[in-house]
């Protein structure tokens, strides 16, 4: 990987990294490059080096990288060696990043799985998760050592709070019809599987939606005996949609569940037209700080390239979402979309009632080009007509990863 940053170039490689100086004048001196190598929030390597690269030299750097089992990220920032006007010693200039991938196979303990059948619900029972499905309602008690997380049942979305990009190309009016699919849905009763052996059993809905021409979202959930949840949504694509805002799944808490942990970019709010800068490491939040105070309230607040999230108590108690094949995008704040939607300034928004976090398979980007017709480009919208499909975990928080 390389960055730039003015006229300095900078490539990680396996054996260090090449620094190009582009500069007509600066030698580079006044800089030092700090170097490290981190597993999740686990610092593995540290170390620091200086040059003198005169302008148009390249120069290598070696460093004797750490590598990792797990997932791990390299990482160099450059960095000031001394005060000046502008900024203090230690300010970062720019920083580099390479993440390496790597697969894991973490043992689970395993349970009996226990299915009560009533005629209007389905219970599932599995070491100390609990879990109730409403025939017709879908998820409706999640219970994980004893706690009960959720507020309400589990919903697909489409619809984001529209920004003022959004507004400027008169995208709502173009989408309408997706926030109406993310309110209002029509859910087939469930259709209940159990494996031969009892590891896993699965209840699963049809959700038709109110859209014109008609569509449908599969959402199945997969209760297995180690006592994680699987969870998979299936959109069904047609032509004649508009394009979706996004694809996701909503969780609503109870506001005693006001902080989240996430390993995936960050610090601040990204999305997948502005995420270059963003840098992947495990960070912390209180919900409430998650809503940025644009003028007019809007949808804020997004992470992309998430590993896992935690939802928590001041306890620390609460659940944990957890990637399957994809890394996905995530949405925590202390208001629900039509709040956002509804509310012309920031103090038109009510005291907050509960927390909201939304599993996104993809949202579209928030453009920018201008705010008064420049629509989203292409590449980050999401068309309509195709299929998708996503999976993730549902565990208790401060599980193994």
């Amino acid at each position: 990987m390389k960055y730039l940053y003015q006229n300095v170039e900078i490539k990680l490689t396996e054996r260090g990294c090449l620094i190009r100086n582009k500069s007509l004048f600066d030698n580079l001196s006044n800089y030092k490059f700090i170097y490290s190598i981190k597993e999740e929030e686990n610092m593995l390597q540290l170390g620091q080096f200086e040059i003198v690269c005169e302008p148009g030299e390249i120069k290598e750097v070696e460093i004797s990288w750490e590598k990792s089992e797990r997932t791990y990220t390299k990482n160099i920032s450059m960095v000031l060696k001394k005060d000046e006007l502008w900024a203090s010693a230690g300010f970062e200039i720019a920083y580099g990043q390479e993440t390496i991938e790597r697969k894991e196979k973490i043992e689970k303990d395993e349970n009996e799985i226990k299915i009560i059948e009533g005629d209007g619900n389905i219970g599932i029972y599995t070491g100390k998760t609990k879990a109730l499905f409403s025939r017709d309602r879908g998820l409706v008690s999640l219970i994980l050592d004893e706690k009960e997380l959720i507020a309400e049942r589990p919903q697909p979305v489409f619809w984001r709070a529209s920004t003022d990009n959004d507004r400027g190309y008169l995208h709502p009016y173009e989408c309408a019809m997706w926030l109406g699919a993310s309110v209002f849905q029509k859910l087939h009763h469930a259709e209940l599987k159990i494996d031969e052996n009892k590891k896993w059993a699965e209840v699963s809905y049809v959700h038709e939606l109110p859209v014109v021409p008609k569509t449908e979202v599969n959402v199945i959930y997969k209760v297995e005996n180690t006592g994680e949840i699987k969870v998979t949504l299936k959109y069904n694509g047609k032509d004649g949609l508009p394009e979706l805002p996004l694809f996701g799944m909503r969780f609503k808490f109870n506001k005693e569940y006001d902080k989240f942990k996430y390993f995936g970019r960050g610090a601040e709010e990204n999305y997948i037209d502005r995420n270059i800068g963003a840098r992947l490491d495990v960070y912390e939040k209180n919900v409430k700080d998650n809503l940025t105070p644009y003028l007019t309230p809007q949808e804020c607040g997004g992470r992309t390239d998430v590993r896992w999230a935690e939802i928590k108590s001041s306890e620390n108690e609460g659940i944990k979402f957890k990637r399957d094949r994809e890394n996905f995008e995530l949405s925590v704040l202390p208001y629900s979309f039509l709040e956002l939607e509804q509310a012309g300034h920031q103090f038109e928004l009510p005291e907050q009632n509960y927390t909201y976090a939304t599993i996104i398979m993809k949202q579209m980007g928030v453009g920018g080009d201008d705010s008064w017709g420049a629509p989203v480009l292409e590449e980050f919208c999401i068309p309509s007509n195709v299929d998708y499909e996503y999976s993730f975990y549902i565990t208790k928080a401060g599980g193994e990863e």
